[in-house]
């Protein structure tokens, strides 16, 4: 692995993503009003890669973490992608709720949340096989 990675503070692409999920997900008009082609289902594509972003950079941070030592390897090789699945989905389920309470101009939808799902299980599972491919490639 590149070594500069390495010495990055840990958790610092989780809470990268994090952040940008906040901001496009709660912020009014996180987006300067542009015509930008669309289609029926572009928002939902983009809940998908966000939250399968955000799976692939929890995954990255574990392994980092796994690397330096400060995490153990887990018993079971799933235990740890169903645990960062389970917390993306708990976010994802927040946010709506948020969304729906706060009144800023967004909705919660139940659409978008399907889409955080469907993206996380999916990223949740395929990250740690990435990773080890990208690992393996650079060394």
């Amino acid at each position: 692995m590149l070594k500069f990675l390495k010495h990055l503070p840990s958790g610092l692409f989780s809470g990268v993503v994090v952040v940008v999920i906040l901001f496009l997900t709660l912020y009014p008009h996180p987006l300067p009003e542009v015509e930008i082609p669309t289609f029926e289902w572009f928002d939902k594509i983009g809940h998908f890669f966000m939250f399968g972003g955000l799976c692939f950079a929890v995954s990255f941070d574990l392994h980092l973490a796994h690397v330096r030592g400060s995490v153990s390897a887990p018993r079971r090789r799933w235990s740890r992608s169903l645990a960062v699945v389970l917390g993306a989905i708990a976010f994802g389920g927040v946010i709506e709720l948020l969304q729906w309470l706060m009144a800023l101009g967004r909705t919660a939808e139940l659409a978008d949340f399907i889409a955080d799902i469907l993206g996380a299980l999916l990223f949740a599972f395929v990250s740690p096989l990435i990773l080890s491919y990208i690992i393996r490639s650079k060394d």
